[in-house]
């Protein structure tokens, strides 16, 4: 391989069939794909990956020994992320049923063309790339959000009022004592002192209207915590449902 070119991406092949696996790995070499291996039977398979680690696993359904490659594939998605493509002969109701259930990258019908295998490959290692950076994203997001010192908290919009919270930050349990399940299992105006109902529902009510609105209230926390906090919310669109950010600053920090 040249300097500087991109690094081939790595095929491993399970297939029971010694002529047709001979022809996968000679068709995927010379369109651009190393094949570090190729195995008969799923269990040889689960054996080998992780001292190969390929980019995808291409799997035929029938193999030899106890496990389908259906199984494998559950399996191979299981322990080690690495995205399969089907390739076999067998499309009946029953078997897409279960192949549906594998959550497979791709799924190709012998017989095919190479170019139909390359272009399957290609699209499964596109969506794997893409999965990847959203985890990733994911990732970083949760970082940030649990090291913000405020305590951070989102709740969807039920009947015209605030719902209980799909998610609160670090800060927010580590100020109030709760464990995360509790806490999700509250809203707002659960942790808010009553003597700020009415400032509450003022708030809410400026959220509706204008998308946004912020007041001075009491929060209430296990054991009668009580801390003064500028609360700041605002309404956010995502996935079409309508959410609530409240960022809480202490007012005594």
């Amino acid at each position: 391989m040249e300097s500087g070119a991109p690094p081939e991406k790595r095929i491993v092949v399970v297939e029971d069939d010694d002529s047709v696996a001979r022809l996968l790995e000679d068709s995927l070499q010379r369109n651009g794909f190393a094949v570090p291996a190729v195995f008969r039977s799923g269990e040889d398979a689960l054996q080998g990956l992780p001292r190969i680690n390929p980019d995808l696993v291409l799997m035929d359904i029938v193999l030899e020994g106890h496990l389908d490659g259906i199984e494998t594939a559950k399996q191979i998605l299981d322990h080690f992320g690495i995205p399969v493509v089907y390739l076999t002969a067998h499309s009946d109701t029953e078997v897409l049923q279960r192949v549906a259930q594998s959550a497979p990258y791709g799924y190709l019908v012998k017989p095919c063309q190479i170019h139909e295998i390359v272009r399957g490959i290609e699209l499964a290692l596109a969506r794997h790339r893409m999965e990847q950076a959203l985890l990733e994203s994911e990732k970083r997001y949760r970082a940030i959000f649990d090291h913000v010192s405020d305590a951070i908290m989102v709740n969807g919009i039920v009947g015209g009022t605030q719902g209980p919270f799909v998610d609160v930050n670090e800060a927010a349990l580590r100020k109030l004592g709760y464990e995360r399940g509790e806490m999700l299992n509250l809203s707002l105006m659960d942790i808010c002192d009553e003597n700020c109902a009415d400032d509450c529902a003022a708030m809410l009510r400026r959220l509706l209207e204008d998308g946004q609105a912020a007041c001075e209230v009491i929060l209430v926390g296990k054991g009668e915590r009580k801390f003064l906090v500028n609360v700041n919310v605002h309404q956010f669109l995502l996935d079409g449902e309508v959410l609530v950010l409240s960022i809480c600053h202490d007012c005594a920090l």
